[in-house]
């Protein structure tokens, strides 16, 4: 029997959900053929998706989004990229317009990682609308806002699907603290720099391991006192940073808006322990406040230092959170179970009968150019000569 084939789609900008991706493409190869779509913005900088999805036999397409260009109909040739699929499984606003202006009846499940105002404003769109067959919120507080957003929808929560690594874990000598993500103020770049700072004043035997996509990172190290300390990692393989995992004590995670972090999940199955912003969405669920992790107020740098240095300067305190880190992946984060509940929405999805979709109407990301019947060309020149702001 032939296997079916399920497209995601995604922003390439956004680190964190392209690995989600390709985690559940390795875990479900067997049962699907596999294709993702990249949204890419020219204004943006984005990993290669050959460098991503390297080990993986699957069709890999790009599509530009330019504020030059007339984005209905760049989102028509994603629809027309999506026609080839069974399944389509989405991350934002624009695939369900390309999936929308395609007129494609298939189904399409949409993935909702944050609970932000963005996907705030699309669940309320999406809701007047019978068009998305499947919502997957990817942590407990996004599932809840999305019932309360959401009426008489499909809503299921479903946990991240993170390989098993086979790595002995081997901490440093040196305390070290690794930080995963990128040098912006979402991921709070600006307060990492605050707190390792005044770490530096208390103690200058901290090791630190900055693991980035190196965007801003000329700028970032202006201000970085512990350089001394610090070692610098670029878009490394997924397995070495797993191994980086095993060598450090803390991850430090201050940042000003997350979904569920796969990195938190990874660092925790390594026994890692987290000091992370305290937040509603994902670090709320996974912290337990004092029994595997810590968690701070955005603003409180003195707290987040306090409890690092509680975690160095205690060994029996840091080996307890550290045991109850591995016990609560273990738990909730079984590759197995986990990979069989993605398995059996995507089959019970492939199996129903398609049911009749709605056309989108006013759709909000495309402007008053973004016409089916305006050209490129005219596009650009009345952009140019009007100065128009999308």
């Amino acid at each position: 029997m032939q296997k079916k084939k399920i497209c995601f789609v995604a922003e390439n900008a956004v680190g964190g959900v392209i690995y989600v991706i390709k985690n559940l493409i390795t875990a479900l190869h067997e049962n699907f053929n596999f294709g993702v779509l990249l949204i890419n913005y020219e204004w943006r900088n984005v990993t290669p998706a050959n460098y991503i999805f390297e080990n993986n036999q699957i069709e890999i397409n790009e599509i530009y989004l330019s504020q030059k260009q007339n984005k209905y109909k760049v989102l028509k040739k994603a629809g027309d990229i999506l026609s080839a699929y069974n399944l389509i499984v989405a991350s934002s606003i624009y695939e369900i317009t390309a999936y929308n202006i395609a007129k494609l009846n298939i189904p399409l499940v949409l993935m909702i990682h944050g609970d932000t105002e963005t996907e705030i404003k699309m669940s309320n769109y999406l809701n007047k609308y019978n068009i998305v067959d499947l919502y997957i919120p990817i942590s407990q507080k996004i599932f809840d806002s999305c019932e309360k957003h959401l009426q008489n929808k499909h809503i299921s929560y479903l946990r991240h699907v993170i390989p098993e690594f086979k790595i002995e874990t081997k901490r440093n000598k040196e305390f070290t603290i690794i930080f995963v993500g990128r040098y912006n103020k979402t991921k709070g770049a600006d307060k990492l720099t605050e707190i390792a700072n005044r770490l530096y004043e208390k103690d200058k035997t901290i090791n630190y391991i900055l693991i980035t996509d190196g965007v801003n990172e000329k700028q970032f190290k202006k201000d970085w006192k512990p350089i001394d300390k610090t070692k610098f990692y670029h878009n490394i393989p997924n397995k070495q940073v797993q191994s980086l995992f095993a060598q450090s004590h803390i991850i430090l995670s201050p940042s000003r808006n997350e979904g569920l972090p796969l990195t938190l999940i990874e660092a925790l199955r390594q026994g890692v322990v987290p000091v992370s912003s305290n937040l509603e969405t994902g670090f709320q669920e996974v912290i337990t406040q004092g029994e595997n992790g810590f968690r701070c107020n955005f603003q409180d740098t003195e707290c987040f230092v306090e409890k690092i240095l509680i975690l160095k300067n205690n060994t029996n305190k840091y080996n307890k959170l550290s045991l109850n880190a591995k016990k609560y992946t273990s738990q909730y984060y079984d590759y197995k179970i986990n990979t069989c509940a993605y398995k059996n929405s995507f089959f019970d999805l492939l199996n129903s009968e398609n049911k009749k979709k709605d056309i989108l109407k006013k759709v909000y990301i495309l402007g008053k150019l973004d016409k089916p019947y305006i050209s490129d060309n005219l596009f650009s020149v009345v952009k140019n000569i009007t100065k128009f702001k999308e």
